[in-house]
């Protein structure tokens, strides 16, 4: 009968100052069993071991999940989702999934590529005129540069800090920016010369889906992806005063205890989804099973970026293809204010 094997890795950093984590591999517990069998309560109390120090009465929690072959393993929860209130983390309860965001507006550009409205190879500036070509640079920046961090375009948060108007200061949008690096004159590095991780490029293209789609990218990602693959709680952050059922909120360890750091941002793209463990999972499988798009679509995310002098980078269109202890992982982190996620899936084994 063939087996299974799982680890969960540990990652002290990722709960750092987490509320909520979506799927969290973390810590030395480890399955064997036949593929599709349900955690065995040994293995559950050692998953629960794990993550002891979320139960506490005045924890921030966290919830864990695992799959294989959409067969669930193990749901998890652990602490409060609202600690003023005492209110416990269910294994229901909607999270905010940070640049694991980030995955959903890459398959929506290449969703829009299978139906011919675009080329991912398009310059960015043929659907949005104001953002700059950077010919003299190597350009002209294309959809894909933004979205395999390879355009040179400089970090969103960063510029925002050098206005005087850091990210949990003001409120930010998208079209704002836009209008920043609208105005930039210059790049990071020439234009697919390095890879180097800019929040930028998803806002950006949060905007190009809306362009092309013509389209919100919430209207847009629920018909073509939440609805058909059955996530009808998924939603994103356009508007962080909107009330949102069932949704943990999100916290930071500080030397005084534990306070909120939620999220008062109105940008989305780079981040800003929210949403629950079991859609988290029920998309991943699906993406891996060839149940998004036309089949392709796995195979276009998961190919790193080739940079120009021939060297291949770890990170697709919003996917990290690499190698965990000898076995190929796909998977991205992520991480607004309070809330960490992490999202992985093990091809070879379906896991």
């Amino acid at each position: 009968m063939t087996s299974f094997h799982l680890e969960f890795r540990a990652a002290p950093r990722l709960f750092s100052r987490t509320a909520a984590c979506a799927l969290a591999l973390a810590g030395a517990a480890i399955f064997t069993g036949p593929l599709g069998a349900q955690a065995t309560l040994a293995q559950r109390a050692q998953v629960d071991s794990i993550f002891a120090r979320f139960s506490t009465a005045a924890s921030p929690g966290c919830v864990v999940g695992a799959d294989q072959g959409g067969v669930p393993l193990i749901r998890s929860a652990y602490g409060l989702a609202d600690v003023e209130r005492n209110v416990p983390m269910r294994t229901g309860t909607l999270v905010e999934i940070g640049s694991v965001s980030k995955q959903f507006v890459a398959a929506a550009l290449v969703l829009l590529e299978q139906d011919g409205n675009l080329d991912l190879d398009d310059p960015v500036s043929k659907y949005l005129p104001e953002f700059p070509d950077f010919r003299d640079l190597g350009g002209p920046v294309t959809i894909r540069h933004l979205l395999q961090h390879t355009s040179g375009v400089r970090d969103q948060y960063e510029l925002l800090g050098l206005l005087g108007r850091p990210y949990g200061s003001v409120v930010h949008t998208n079209a704002e920016v836009l209008e920043l690096i609208s105005r930039q004159r210059t790049l990071n590095f020439p234009v697919n010369s390095r890879y180097l991780y800019s929040n930028s490029g998803y806002t950006i293209s949060a905007l190009l889906v809306e362009k092309v789609s013509g389209q919100t990218l919430q209207a847009f990602t629920s018909e073509r992806i939440f609805a058909p693959l059955g996530m009808p709680q998924a939603q994103w952050r356009m508007d962080f005063r909107a009330i949102v059922a069932n949704r943990a909120f999100a916290y930071r360890f500080s030397p005084v205890g534990w306070q909120q750091d939620y999220p008062f941002s109105n940008l989305y793209g780079a981040g800003g989804l929210i949403t629950t463990i079991d859609e988290m999972l029920r998309w991943t499988a699906a993406l891996h099973t060839g149940k998004v798009g036309n089949g392709t679509t796995l195979a276009t995310m998961a190919t790193p970026a080739t940079l120009r002098d021939g060297s291949r980078t770890e990170y697709g269109l919003g996917l990290m293809a690499r190698e965990w202890r000898g076995v190929r992982e796909i998977a991205h982190s992520g991480s607004t204010a309070g809330y960490r996620a992490y999202l992985a899936h093990y091809p070879e084994t379906g896991l």
